[in-house]
């Protein structure tokens, strides 16, 4: 009798398994044609150009698991490439999250930031350079227009990151470009961000870094991120929590790594699944070396 009971369940284990595969051959299949059919809408309705509301893909977050949401965006998004030959990650940005044009910088001049502005500079045309006398005044001068660029402490090797300056970007509507790594002789090191007004997206980079801010009542949106950069084979670098002193509640910094080719799924996933979370950076990941420096 024992012999016959353990073969009912070994019978009924590979039953729920293969009833399972059945579930998610059919699920793959009618997401794969609802993408299709929407890449097809957003064909004939203008393109790349006009993108549905997030309100259009409800139907995901009512009736499928996060790791069917995030197959939906990939397919999606490769139907979306065959009709848009040249779509890229950039054009999945929102229209306010684009990055403005010009190589004016704008620093507080100190030790840290010196450094970081021949780093920074190397990399652009022609930089032109002027300086402010506090970083809110670098901050502000981006925000208006006055300048295209401000550098801006980000992270302390031995204290973390500076809640303070953490808050700048998003309070000036200004977007993480670039970051570098400047050491002392005394071993102390400090890490400098390069911002401006809007994203863009970096060229030649293996992976990128991706800095959202999520509010506080935002888990759900939160969640459905976090799944589709583990589906993407992405990681978390680092998150953490910005509390609000005058609402008591916290809103979540977090910086995500992931290959650059996997990009345009993000920002799509982000369009869709997160609307109200605000693009704080996207730059070229740090590499290990930069990281010991």
């Amino acid at each position: 009798m024992d012999g016959l009971y353990v073969q009912n369940l070994e019978k009924q284990k590979r039953m729920g398994e293969l009833a399972k595969e059945h579930r998610l051959v059919r699920i793959s299949y009618a997401l794969d044609e609802a993408a299709y059919a929407l890449s097809e809408q957003i064909a004939l309705t203008g393109g790349k150009n006009l993108f549905p509301p997030s309100s259009a893909f409800d139907f995901l977050l009512t009736d499928f698991t996060f790791e069917e949401r995030s197959f939906f965006i990939c397919r999606l998004l490769k139907h979306l490439q065959k009709r848009e030959k040249d779509l890229t990650a950039a054009d999945l940005l929102f229209p306010e999250e684009r990055a403005s044009q010009g190589e004016h910088i704008v620093y507080v001049r100190n030790y840290y930031t010196e450094r970081a502005y021949e780093i920074f500079a190397s990399s652009l045309a022609a930089p032109t350079v002027s300086y402010a006398s506090d970083f809110t005044d670098a901050c502000a001068e981006v925000g208006e227009g006055l300048a295209d660029l401000c550098i801006l402490p980000f992270r302390d090797e031995a204290w973390g990151s500076f809640h303070s300056f953490s808050k700048m970007p998003e309070h000036y509507g200004l977007c993480v470009r670039a970051v570098c790594t400047v050491a002392r002789a005394e071993g102390e090191t400090m890490r400098l961000s390069l911002c401006g007004r809007g994203c863009l997206v970096p060229n030649g980079a293996k992976k990128v870094a991706v800095e959202m801010l999520f509010p506080s009542d935002d888990g759900e949106d939160f969640e459905s991120i976090r799944r589709l950069l583990r589906y993407l084979d992405g990681q978390t670098l680092f998150a953490e929590a910005l509390p609000d002193r005058y609402t008591a509640k916290t809103s979540w910094h977090v910086t995500y790594v992931l290959a650059h080719a996997d990009l345009a799924a993000l920002l799509l996933g982000k369009r869709i699944f997160a609307p109200k979370s605000e693009l704080l950076g996207i730059y070229a990941a740090p590499t290990l070396s930069e990281n010991e420096a």
